[in-house]
């Protein structure tokens, strides 16, 4: 009986890796022109969690108005945002002293990731604030979503 060997030449490895990446493709088509694609400005709605009693009067007296808002205390970007909604967080007895509010602006979704119309990302989970005139209302960037 004759031996036979095993031979692999390159053509077979790079036949083998175009089929590969083919399928690879074919499934993850999705993501694929997610990364290619230009993104689409839509609307993207942020909620804020804000604590104090003075931070939430002031919030309500802010509905369907537009407010510069700080995604980030720790940096100097700014965006113009709308407040569309505050919902307050209290006892019956009390006055509000906790609330969430709704702002929307500009801007688009990424492979999961919430961006500015300019590409600026933003993230959850950071101290943010509002600035209206003079009177700065700082909060913690709850939620990001896409309007609608």
């Amino acid at each position: 009986m004759e031996k036979r060997k095993f031979k692999i030449n390159i053509l077979d490895i790079v036949i083998f890796v175009v089929i590969l990446c083919s399928v690879a493709v074919l499934v993850f088509r999705d993501t694929v022109n997610e990364i290619f694609a230009k993104p689409v400005i839509t609307t993207v709605e942020i909620t804020v969690f804000v604590n104090g009693e003075e931070e939430c009067a002031a919030v309500s007296s802010l509905l369907d108005n537009n407010v510069v808002f700080v995604p980030d205390n720790k940096n100097d970007f700014t965006l113009n945002a709308k407040v569309v909604e505050f919902k307050a967080i209290s006892d019956l007895h009390t006055e509000a002293k906790k609330g969430e509010v709704k702002i929307q602006l500009s801007g688009y979704k990424r492979l999961g990731r919430f961006y500015t119309e300019d590409g600026t990302r933003i993230y959850t989970d950071t101290e943010c604030a509002f600035v209206v005139g003079e009177e700065k209302i700082n909060g913690n960037l709850l939620n990001i979503g896409i309007s609608g």
